[in-house]
């Protein structure tokens, strides 16, 4: 998170790198270094215990911080991505050298850790892409490593649909719409609970959808069928929301922002 950490720019907070971490590891007296302990996190107990109310208020606090840059990103995709409904397909890609392996770790399996496409990717990523794009003009890939975070968040607050693999590019979905849909690819992990849990604490639609282990392919034609029932089932639900307005004598504004009477 040092990256996002820096980005934030949080007032007297210093980031260290590792070969400095390891000159203070090896600096530290005993006594100091037994007062210094982790708390345990246990990923199987917490994965269906999101607390909305937190993670709103985390969310808050963010915008709060930096809030103009992500403004000014989602008024520019606004403008230049067209096409609704807005879909979004997450590719993984090279990871960043600061999550590479480092055989100075202590323990086996973070000296074996990968990150990135390394870990896990949809093998016909393009496919679905060029497939789904032939349908839905507002279809567009998406390669989230290296970008900032205020980018990030803007491309979360304006897609109506993200298809991703299982992964840490899903956290990103505490800044989607009530309204958006999640189509989560196994990628190997069939049916991991994390971000369906997170999605019903954000009160999110969210769906599984199979892959062929963690660096298979997709099947185009199923995941075409399942971006047009998820399609369809938000156009009903915003022809229901506008007639229930027009009914209680409320204006309804349409995406572009326009108001009907």
């Amino acid at each position: 998170m040092d990256a996002i950490l820096d980005e934030l720019d949080l007032p007297g907070l210093i980031l260290l790198g590792k070969d400095e971490h390891r000159r203070l590891q090896g600096r530290m007296p005993l006594t100091t270094a037994e007062r210094v302990s982790l708390a345990p996190y246990d990923l199987d107990a917490v994965k269906g215990d999101y607390d909305p109310v937190a993670i709103r208020a985390g969310v808050d606090w963010l915008l709060a911080r930096f809030g103009d840059r992500v403004e000014a990103r989602r008024q520019a995709l606004q403008a230049e991505w067209l096409g609704q409904p807005r879909i979004l397909i997450v590719d993984r890609g090279p990871p960043d050298p600061f999550y590479a392996n480092d055989p100075s770790y202590a323990s086996e399996p973070s000296r074996r850790k990968t990150a990135g496409a390394e870990r896990r990717r949809v093998g016909n990523h393009e496919d679905l892409v060029e497939s789904l794009s032939g349908l839905y003009p507002g279809c567009r890939g998406v390669l989230l490593e290296g970008q900032s975070l205020a980018a990030q968040i803007a491309l979360f607050q304006v897609a109506d649909i993200v298809v991703a693999q299982h992964g840490a590019a899903l956290s990103n979905i505490v800044w989607m719409r009530p309204d958006a849909s999640i189509v989560e690819l196994e990628g190997g992990a069939p049916e991991i609970g994390y971000f369906v849990s997170l999605a019903d604490a954000l009160g999110l639609s969210h769906r599984f959808f199979p892959q062929e282990g963690p660096f298979g392919p997709v099947d185009v034609d199923n995941l075409i069928e399942a971006i047009e029932a998820i399609a369809r089932n938000a156009r009903r639900a915003r022809v229901s929301a506008g007639d229930a307005a027009v009914s209680a004598g409320v204006p309804v504004s349409d995406r572009s922002g326009t108001v009907a009477q």
